[in-house]
């Protein structure tokens, strides 16, 4: 499957442009290369692109201090998403209702989020006060295809955000976008992936259930939105370590057993261990690199010669991490 070549229109700040950015950098948008960002004004948020190598363009709708007509200023816009092939286009931000010209020339490629929960509170700028208005307990937001309507289109994807007794507009706004940040970038990869289908006003997210092993699992954390913080925790789980413990008393091997089993680990011994019958014995000690080291630490508060165990495993250890 080819990547997409994404186009971003943008009218302020660009926040939910940046979390676009991000999510292609850290690999989450794995099937999107962002082609070109596109402005009506002079917009703070171009300095993302700018910042990212991402050619941009601002378009104005102001000219010779002469204001153009909408269906001229689309036409303008439409020249430069020609030059770079695009698939999908998202309006980040972007406060100028897009023309029935330009709605019909992308037919459910152009994509639009909003800050509320559609159908309520559409067609506004200020869809957060209209809602700590109307005094409603659940607000949000929504990313939907565009049609002909103004934030009319099926929807893709809504997330509910609680609204609070004490919420202010800015207050409610602030956190509404944390979950456009979320969801705006999860609705191109289902996009990017072919996995969008419009039945109606329903969209249907496609996808067979499957089951495969990966042999680089941070790559496929970060594919799936795992943060950075989680995936170095995770990462050293999916360390997995079979560690050959040679010359341990039966009563040691089984104090091994014990502690791993505690962990969520396992310790490999001969049965005969039970009997303590053996003058010395050898384990397997299974696990990853979180639990080994639990163990070390515990093995150091141990009796018999399983303290110096724990020091031999440490030093075991890491070496291990340092090839």
């Amino acid at each position: 499957m080819e990547k997409i070549n994404l186009a971003v229109l943008i009218s302020g700040r660009g926040s939910n442009l940046k979390a676009i950015i991000d999510a292609i950098h850290n690999g989450y948008l794995d099937m999107v290369n962002l082609e070109v960002v596109i402005a009506n004004r002079d917009a703070s948020g171009l300095r993302h692109a700018e910042e990212a190598g991402i050619p941009y363009y601002t378009v104005h709708r102001i000219v010779d201090g002469v204001k153009i007509s909408k269906e001229e200023h689309d036409k303008k816009v439409m020249e430069v998403l020609e030059k770079h092939d695009i698939d999908l286009i998202v309006l980040a931000g972007y406060d100028q209702v897009l023309q029935k010209q330009f709605v019909n020339r992308y037919e459910w490629k152009i994509m639009n989020i909003h800050p509320s929960l559609l159908p309520s509170f559409g067609g506004t700028l200020h869809g957060q006060k209209d809602a700590l208005d109307y005094g409603v307990k659940i607000s949000g937001c929504t990313v939907h295809f565009i049609e002909a309507g103004v934030d009319t289109g099926p929807i893709i994807i809504q997330a509910a955000v609680p609204v609070k007794d004490d919420d202010t507009p800015e207050t409610l706004a602030d956190r509404i976008i944390e979950h456009e940040h979320i969801i705006y970038p999860k609705a191109i990869k289902l996009f990017s992936e072919n996995r969008l289908k419009i039945i109606g006003r329903k969209v249907i997210v496609e996808g067979k259930l499957t089951v495969s092993s990966v042999s680089d699992p941070a790559h496929h954390m970060k594919r799936i939105g795992v943060t950075e913080d989680v995936i170095k925790y995770l990462s050293e789980k999916c360390k997995m370590h079979t560690v050959l413990v040679e010359n341990v008393t039966p009563r040691e091997a089984m104090v091994l057993k014990q502690e791993m089993l505690s962990i969520g680990g396992d310790c490999a011994v001969p049965k005969e261990c039970i009997l303590n019958n053996l003058m010395l014995t050898d384990t397997i000690l299974i696990g990853n690199s979180i639990q080994l080291k639990i163990l070390i630490k515990r093995l150091k508060h141990q009796v018999f010669n399983l303290s110096k165990l724990g020091d031999e495993l440490e030093m075991f250890i890491e070496a291990m991490e340092e090839n």
